[in-house]
């Protein structure tokens, strides 16, 4: 029996403020595909201060199959400057090569272990690690069964 992944994920807005991306059909990580849930909101909230507990959030879909879970989001929140969630990956999953055309990006690895591409060069990243890139690099990753072969 493996070891699920956690991740916490933050999209470090750049340039575009978030309030232009209400609409529930474009994430905020656009070139993903995913697909809403009917907890999520159609409206930003205010900016609220906020105590989210693990199963809490704006939940989507990732990739049709992985839930991602916005902590801190316009619907979430009603933050325009950051995004963060969490999403949980099985052993041998994956999230294909893709590029952030208007975030930079940070991936916290809570528990578990990836094998990360970033801008074509391989890593390795076990619980506790942080991987970090800027918007345009091309970045894909994949879960192991239980640690870092």
């Amino acid at each position: 029996m493996g070891i699920h992944v956690h991740l916490a994920s933050l999209l470090l807005l750049a340039t575009v403020p978030l309030s232009a991306q209400t609409n529930p059909a474009p994430a905020p990580t656009a070139n993903k595909a995913h697909a809403l849930t009917t907890d999520s909101k159609a409206v930003p909230k205010q900016p609220t201060p906020t105590v989210f507990q693990a199963d809490e959030g704006d939940r989507w879909m990732l990739l049709g199959d992985k839930p991602l879970i916005f902590k801190v989001d316009p619907l979430s929140t009603g933050s325009d400057a950051l995004i963060v969630g969490t999403e949980e990956m099985p052993p041998g999953n994956k999230i294909p090569t893709h590029k952030h055309l208007h975030e930079d990006e940070v991936i916290f690895v809570h528990k578990g272990a990836v094998r990360v591409t970033l801008a074509g060069r391989e890593y390795d990243a076990g619980t506790g690690a942080t991987f970090s890139f800027r918007m345009e690099t091309g970045s894909a990753w994949r879960t192991f069964p239980a640690s870092l072969p």
